[in-house]
């Protein structure tokens, strides 16, 4: 409800809609066709023995469902990206089911090239990863514009969890629910339970997202001091929050 207020997505018309999807299926169309010919390059000039080629992105794109848009969510459309790595150490044809982030995205390129790779980053080398772990535990989190407070999310094996601070939390089977319309959340709390476990290991979310509020709450204060200056100064705002 908060994302759709703030993005007035309850604005958009069926026409709207329509056209925003077919002009995204058309943007995808055409990254397809520049990637393939990237990738044919890349084989004519016999770069795979020398040369790591991954292709993914940033976030999705809700595209309209729920009556959302953009981004903005840990919903599957929207947290799930595509990934594709060939390449030096890669095996040639593999498609893999194991939960995986960008972090391991970055460790598959250290790996690739031979670099040394801080051991407490996080992450572990996609090349590495079996074709699928159910027990392996993948980490987002949200912290922007358009929502009253943060949320964290937990993905393991068919499960997903999607744990709010302003919100109910949601409890996923991927499997059975893949377009997350049922939540499990009271009606499996053991695995509600593991999962909050796992996403503790990673951070406490109350205090992450305090910090997150703090922070928002200075730089507020300070667009509001802009906004009321006399003299009309203008000063940097924003700083960058690592969470």
């Amino acid at each position: 409800m908060d994302l759709r207020r703030f993005q007035r997505t309850d604005e958009v018309t069926a026409e709207q809609a329509r056209r925003m999807r077919q002009g995204y299926n058309a943007l995808v169309t055409h990254v397809d066709r520049l990637f393939g010919r990237l990738l044919g390059a890349w084989e004519e000039l016999r770069l795979r023995e020398t040369t790591v080629l991954a292709y993914t992105s940033d976030h999705g794109e809700m595209l309209g469902k729920f009556g959302l848009w953009f981004k903005s969510s840990l919903y599957e459309d929207a947290v799930r990206v595509p990934l594709l790595g060939a390449g030096p150490r890669f095996k040639p044809g593999r498609r893999v089911r194991t939960p995986v982030s960008l972090r391991d995205l970055q460790a598959a390129v250290f790996e690739a090239v031979g670099a040394h790779r801080p051991s407490d980053w996080v992450g572990e080398p996609l090349q590495h990863l079996p074709d699928y772990d159910a027990e392996r535990a993948v980490f987002a989190e949200y912290h922007s514009s358009g929502v009253h407070s943060g949320a964290f999310m937990i993905r393991k094996g068919p499960w997903k969890l999607i744990y709010s601070m302003a919100a109910p939390h949601q409890l996923h089977n991927l499997h059975e629910d893949p377009e997350e319309r049922v939540t499990m959340w009271s009606r499996e709390s053991e695995v509600a339970g593991e999962l909050e476990r796992e996403l503790r290991k990673t951070c406490n979310p109350e205090e992450v997202n305090a910090r997150a509020q703090a922070v928002e709450a200075r730089q507020l204060a300070e667009i509001d001091d802009i906004l009321n200056d006399p003299q009309g100064e203008r000063r940097t705002v924003w700083q960058g929050v690592s969470m």
